[in-house]
């Protein structure tokens, strides 16, 4: 069988930013989106960084592997799967060592006419982190470069399949946390049967790290929003879905 690369921008060995167990946690090179509140430009092109065989990777993860027997390995990217053919043996890999998988994907590579090699992907998957940007496509398009609607076509691909998943969401003030857009993202939620978790993350001014990189930011008159913000915006995606599952809906 041909050996499978993948291009690396970076890994940590032990790592708890993505799961409150110790995960050794890869990033893969290259993004089909553009996200104005992106703080990792340096991933946007697949033209750069390392090549690394699913070997080579395996041995980095059996180094750590008895302090990552909870929380396994994560893909992260950029967009993982851009490279969907070196995930899946990875984790295929991953997966005969015993190990937890977790992907953190956009979803905007899905398909939902042809979906044989995502299925594939997920049949080595115990885990989904699935980013959502913003539940109105049109806003989407603007905030990503892309509409929304593979993303939201994935999220209910998942919950047809009872794949576990966890949403992340970035708060970013003026952008995407107006009250009726995240009701409607909470109403969506609702539908869906296999959210573990709701991540709602603050938006991180990135304009030093953009400047440095000669690249344009257009949010620099955005400030990370408070704690109090970033849960006012959480629970009020909850309340929405709490209240669609009360109502039948």
């Amino acid at each position: 069988m041909t050996e499978v690369f993948g291009n690396i921008n970076s890994f940590v060995r032990c790592s708890a930013l993505l799961t409150q167990e110790t995960a050794f946690l890869i990033y893969m090179q290259g993004c089909v989106l553009r996200c104005l509140h992106c703080n990792a430009p340096e991933m946007f092109s697949c033209n750069v960084n390392k090549k690394m065989s699913v070997n080579d990777m395996m041995s980095e993860i059996s180094q750590t592997e008895n302090f990552i027997k909870k929380g396994g390995v994560i893909i992260s990217g950029g967009e993982p799967l851009i490279q969907i053919d070196f995930v899946t043996e990875l984790f295929k890999a991953v997966k005969q060592k015993g190990l937890k998988t977790t992907l953190d994907t956009s979803g905007a590579l899905f398909n939902p006419a042809d979906t044989s090699k995502i299925d594939i992907v997920l049949s080595y998957t115990d885990i989904v982190i699935l980013s959502i940007k913003h539940i109105n496509s049109e806003t989407n398009r603007k905030l990503t470069g892309q509409p929304n609607a593979n993303v939201l076509a994935f999220a209910k691909y998942l919950s047809a399949k009872n794949i576990p998943m966890r949403i992340n969401y970035v708060a970013i003030p003026t952008v995407n946390s107006n009250r009726n857009h995240l009701l409607e993202l909470g109403e969506f939620l609702a539908t869906l049967n296999n959210i573990k978790s709701l991540d709602v993350v603050p938006f991180i001014n990135s304009e030093l790290k953009y400047k440095s990189m000669n690249l344009e930011y257009r949010l620099s008159d955005i400030k990370t929003p408070s704690k109090e913000y970033v849960q006012n915006v959480r629970d009020t995606i909850l309340d929405a879905m709490r209240n669609c599952k009360k109502s039948g809906f």
